[in-house]
Formats: C-alpha cells, structure tokens, sequence
C-alpha cells in the first residue's frame, strides 16, 4: 500500500492484527471481532505521505479505519500473485 497522503490517527489509517496470518480460522467467524470492531492485538500503522506498506493481504488480517477527519486519507494498493499453474493435461 502506497501512501498518497499521510496516514495519521484520525484519517482513518490501515490496522493490522500481528500473528494473525497463522491463525486457521476466518476474521470473518471470530465473534470478537464483528467486521469493523476494534481488536484488542490491533495495530494502527501510521505513516508519512510517501511511504510503502508491504504485507501479505492474503493472510493478514485487516482493515481500513473510520476517517475523523475533513480531508480523504488516499493509498495505492496492488496485488501481487504468481504465475498462473497451467491446467494438467
């Protein structure tokens, strides 16, 4: 994730839950954490205008948080995959 504009406290910057990638289960089924709720392992990542975010978005849980603010928070995000298997003949 590329950030356009800085990400502050109030702008509604990216959360992160360390180790969650090594959890077996979906965010999506964990009754403490219902969609947009806070998580007590959450992390919020503040950042400078300019920075770049790299994380796993496969396993990792995340999200987006509310903007307090008056002006939008902007970001790139891309996906990288790798090659495609080639179906077995």
């Amino acid at each position: 994730m590329w950030c356009i504009t800085g990400f502050t406290r109030d702008n509604g910057p990216l959360r992160v839950i360390p180790g969650s990638h090594h959890s077996a289960h979906d965010p999506a089924d964990d009754m403490e954490f219902p969609g947009m709720g806070p998580h007590p392992d959450e992390v919020r990542l503040i950042a400078p205008a300019g920075s770049l975010i790299l994380f796993n978005s496969a396993s990792l849980w995340h999200s987006g948080t509310l903007n307090y603010s008056p002006a939008p928070r902007l970001a790139v995000t891309t996906y990288l995959s790798g090659p495609a298997m080639a179906p077995s003949a």
